[in-house]
């Protein structure tokens, strides 16, 4: 920031200074340069309908990058920097079409696309593109389709590329193209949908501006494939929603739609009609919104999709952002205030819970990170909890009881604060917690800022003397509990770290996850009761290891499979 203000000092003096004491430029005129007689490029005039064309070329790339990101690092792999992977294909592609000399020619890519869309859409339409042993693949189709389809637009805009007197209008068209794609992305689909519909506007945008093809399709061939692809939606419709549900999983989850997709879609891309392959691609992709019976609430907000399923040949209902799951609750009635998934009897929480219950029957909780709120069912009735949620989406869902129960069903008082965690649990009086839940950790997407020397005296500040600080860590990609350890040691706290595996309850087969669980209180002899137990014990690090602060954090240096995986443990229960 200082850099940028002292620039812009420096820009206003040479302008002030340019102003008072520079000379005019002298100009030596020059001969004119000859046009070819046959050479009309420099005559001609650049359309409204040129201009337009520049201006989608650029935009549509540009949104399809961010939704690629959007959708590949929330509803495939979670993998922490993974927007670099789109953003760095996304410039590559602007290398290669303005090359003199590509490596990939234009015919190529061109007719590529068609085939790699089909597979794409076969994948959202099937469980080949679900999380699961193919995710890999998937991952790697859905970046291929967006590199060949952005290239092939940038190829277009190659080949429209107007003569050297338009460059700066054919620049400026493309920079607001970019900005105009990336805008919408940011600033109107959050707001105007509840899912990332985006992607697939993007991928029929890319579609429908391909190249005109040299051989021309006729009106009746045209309405000849869209009718084959109404007469195919209607089928699909029917399948979905008035079907008996009666057909078996192959045909259901891969053959029957695969070569829908693939006669329909051939029959469009063969032909070369770029109208009504953009036409068949939005058909199929139109069958895939909404049509999960699994699916009971869906919510976009600025930080993400709320998706609530019932995964019903486990037997409970889980709340998810993309791939991580935030909470899950039987659906079993006599089963509903069972706390699952990390928050079980079983793992670390539960244990911090039930033993604060044996000595404080009327502790006061303050939780950051709601969920699904099944905290709430640990205590006594007079325990009171405050939980604090930065999303209000999760606020409705896990305050509905026809979603979720915990919170309204366990008959415990409890508070809802929506704000980020650290700002509001600052606002609360000091010492009045027995103990402060952080539950923030389990997605790519790390807050620092909860996870400091200078947050970690501020919870110690709302805790009791005898309070202990309670932090769920589990995460598939960063080894968080070096990080808490280091600070407990440079702050003179003591700390213990459980490791619990993944099961189920007895009688009930309900599944309960693998998680990793810190505490930290002031004196060893507030966690007497928990190192008492199995599997609570202090880890090692390298003393060299450095806090972290509000000016320091290094992410990096936790990321990889480390603790949970080099176990074996199962990290979340994914939906089918």
């Amino acid at each position: 920031s200082s850099g940028f203000f002292v620039l812009v000092v420096l820009v206003g003096l040479s302008a002030a200074l340019a102003r008072r004491f520079g000379r005019p430029v002298e100009v030596v005129p020059c001969a004119p340069i000859e046009t070819a007689p046959s050479d009309k490029a420099e005559t001609q005039v650049i359309g409204a309908k040129r201009l337009l064309m520049w201006v989608l070329l650029a935009a549509v790339p540009s949104s399809l990058m961010l939704s690629v990101t959007s959708f590949i690092s929330t509803d495939i792999a979670a993998i922490p920097l993974m927007w670099i992977v789109p953003l760095a294909l996304y410039l590559v592609t602007f290398i290669i079409a303005f090359s003199s000399k590509p490596v990939l020619s234009s015919r190529f890519v061109e007719w590529l696309q068609p085939f790699l869309v089909i597979l794409l859409c076969i994948t959202f339409v099937s469980t080949l593109g679900r999380t699961g042993s193919n995710s890999f693949f998937v991952l790697l189709l859905h970046l291929a389709v967006f590199f060949v389809c952005a290239l092939v637009c940038h190829f277009e805009l190659m080949r429209l590329r107007p003569p050297p007197r338009f460059l700066t209008a054919f620049y400026l068209a493309l920079s607001f193209g970019g900005v105009l794609g990336g805008a919408f992305n940011v600033l109107v689909a959050p707001f105007a949908f509840n899912d990332v519909y985006e992607y697939p506007i993007g991928l029929v945008l890319v579609c429908l501006l391909r190249p005109k093809s040299r051989q021309a399709v006729s009106l009746q061939e045209s309405l000849f494939v869209f009718s084959v692809g109404l007469i195919v939606l209607a089928v699909m419709a029917w399948y979905f929603l008035g079907g008996d549900g009666n057909v078996s999983t192959v045909l259901e989850d891969f053959v029957f739609k695969a070569f829908l997709v693939l006669g329909v879609l051939f029959l469009f891309a063969v032909r070369h009609d770029s109208v009504s392959y953009a036409g068949g691609v939005a058909v199929f992709l139109l069958v895939t919104i909404g049509s999960s019976s699994s699916l009971l609430y869906l919510e976009r907000s600025f930080f993400g999709v709320v998706r609530v399923r019932d995964i019903q040949d486990k037997g409970v209902r889980m709340l998810e952002h993309g791939t991580t799951v935030h909470g899950v609750q039987a659906l079993d009635p006599a089963q509903k205030l069972e706390p699952l998934s990390y928050y079980s009897h079983f793992g670390g929480m539960g244990e911090v819970l039930l033993s604060l219950e044996a000595r404080k029957p009327d502790a006061k909780v303050g939780v950051i990170g709601l969920g699904t709120g099944s905290l709430a069912c640990y205590g006594t009735d007079k325990w009171h909890y405050t939980f604090y949620e930065i999303d209000p989406v999760v606020v409705k869902v896990a305050s509905d009881p026809a979603l979720f129960s915990y919170i309204t069903g366990c008959g415990r008082p409890y508070d809802i604060i929506i704000g980020d965690g650290r700002l509001e649990i600052g606002k609360a009086p000091d010492g009045i917690y027995d103990v402060i839940v952080l539950d923030a950790f389990s997605s790519d997407v790390i807050p620092l800022h909860l996870l400091t020397k200078e947050a970690m005296n501020l919870y110690l500040s709302k805790l009791a003397e005898d309070g202990i600080l309670v932090l769920h860590l589990s995460n598939r990609y960063f080894d968080l509990a070096p990080v808490v350890t280091a600070m407990a040691r440079e702050l003179g706290l003591t700390s213990l770290v459980r490791l619990s595996s993944a099961g189920e309850i007895e009688a009930t087969k309900l599944p309960y996850t693998a998680s990793i669980v810190a505490a930290v209180s002031r004196e060893p002899k507030d966690l007497a009761a928990l190192a008492s137990k199995d599997g609570w014990k202090p880890i090692t690090v390298d003393p060299s290891l450095r806090s972290w602060t509000d000016d320091y954090s290094n992410l990096l240096a936790t990321l990889g499979f480390a603790r949970l995986a080099k176990e074996k443990a199962v990290v979340e229960v994914k939906p089918d």
